[in-house]
């Protein structure tokens, strides 16, 4: 069985970008076209982890870098 271990929200590569260069503004990131179809997926269900293990997201993005 696999599952889904992620957090709560959801964000784009380019929204991640721009928290990382908040937080570390010396870091150098270069987001090319990429795959369009990985920024526009739906959140993950987490109900089997949490279910199973107990696991609930407690670190925002921003939070956990």
């Amino acid at each position: 069985m696999a599952m889904n271990i992620n957090g709560a929200s959801r964000c784009t590569m380019r929204e991640a970008a721009g928290i990382i260069q908040k937080l570390i503004p010396k870091a150098e990131i270069h987001l090319g076209d990429g795959c369009w179809h990985l920024d526009r997926q739906g959140p993950w269900d987490t109900s089997e982890s949490e279910r199973q293990l107990g696991y609930t997201p407690s670190h925002t993005l921003e939070s956990g870098v």
